[in-house]
């Protein structure tokens, strides 16, 4: 089941961006972790942005390039002392982008929440000293400008993925995080992979409610 969803999210990527003349030019991953499809999947012209903790990142990162260091079997006799290039390796291949570029984009989503979530549960006396519970932020600014920051135009089309990020999420966590994302341009593709079923009950509500405000405006 796992390999059919990511190759069901490869095939829309590739499908979204692969045309050379209007295909999309930008990739946001949210809660990239260690997948590896930027060097993977080959799109040249396009510009991938893998959001997740900086730490996280950047040990990929690290791995990605060692695994360019393993010795090739049956290789001739060398001078050991010698480093390996990455041309020499059997990974090498994995230690080079297949993109044009990937941008890493260092962002807490979890911590975000958290920090909603105070605003949400904290109380405001009002003159008559009773408490009242604010209401939680809707989103946050900080994804968008992040984002922003490391190149990405709002202004263009993207495909966002957000594979298995919700799965763990009370809907309004969900709807936080999608509500955070930047302004989607015209063209734009949201790929979403393991909603729980709380998760996916609520848009079902969100979805006929939609459907009956249309039809009823009709």
């Amino acid at each position: 089941a796992s390999a059919v969803k990511h190759r069901a999210i490869d095939d829309v990527i590739l499908r979204e961006c692969s045309s050379a003349r209007d295909g999309v030019r930008q990739v946001v991953v949210i809660n990239a972790g260690f997948g590896t499809r930027p060097y993977r999947l080959a799109l040249p012209h396009v510009t991938w942005f893998e959001v997740d903790l900086m730490e996280v990142l950047l040990l990929k990162r690290h791995l990605v390039r060692a695994a360019g260091g393993g010795e090739k079997k049956n290789a001739p006799m060398r001078n050991k002392t010698a480093p390996l290039s990455l041309s020499e390796t059997p990974f090498a291949h994995l230690a080079t982008p297949r993109v044009r570029d990937v941008k890493l984009v260092g962002f807490d989503a979890k911590q975000e929440m958290v920090a909603a979530s105070r605003v949400g549960a904290a109380a405001e006396t009002d003159a008559d000293s009773t408490k009242r519970a604010t209401r939680k932020p809707a989103s946050t600014p900080r994804l968008a400008a992040a984002l922003e920051k490391a190149g990405f135009d709002a202004s263009r089309p993207c495909v966002f993925v957000v594979e298995d990020a919700l799965t763990a999420l009370e809907p309004w966590e969900a709807r936080f995080l999608l509500r955070s994302l930047p302004a989607r341009a015209a063209g734009s593709t949201l790929v979403i992979a393991g909603i729980p079923h709380r998760v996916r009950r609520w848009a079902e509500r969100r979805a006929r409610a939609t459907l009956a405000s249309a039809a009823a405006t009709a």
